[in-house]
């Protein structure tokens, strides 16, 4: 037998919102308003040869002219790209990093220092 698990969200009946509370019945209200066969412009009918394709009404170019935008593409990647690169290295080679030496004198102090305690 299958079992339903309750939601475990606030409230005190498990899945009633604080919407709901305040609001008694605001998603029946809000579904009231729109129609049942409200379908969209063209429908929604999705079987193969049915379909539209929405980004038609959207293309704000004709054809030429986007398959002429294509081929400079690549290109502006690879600009951006050396430029990005270039402003990175005239930073990087403008910061002053702080050298540490390592003295051998301490090496051999510590050394003597052993060779005390024998």
């Amino acid at each position: 037998m299958l079992k339903v698990s309750r939601s475990s969200l606030g409230g005190a009946g498990g899945s009633s919102s604080m919407a709901e509370q305040l609001f008694p019945g605001y998603k029946d209200k809000i579904w009231a308003m729109i129609p049942d066969e409200y379908e969209g412009p063209n429908g929604s009918d999705y079987r193969p040869g049915k379909t539209f394709d929405r980004l038609k009404q959207l293309v704000p170019f004709t054809e030429e002219e986007w398959s002429q935008r294509q081929q400079h593409r690549t290109w502006d990647g690879v600009k951006f790209v050396m430029i990005s690169w270039a402003v990175w290295m005239g930073w990087k080679m403008t910061q002053t990093y702080p050298i540490v030496w390592c003295e051998e004198e301490e090496e051999h102090q510590l050394i003597v220092a052993d060779a005390d305690l024998e």
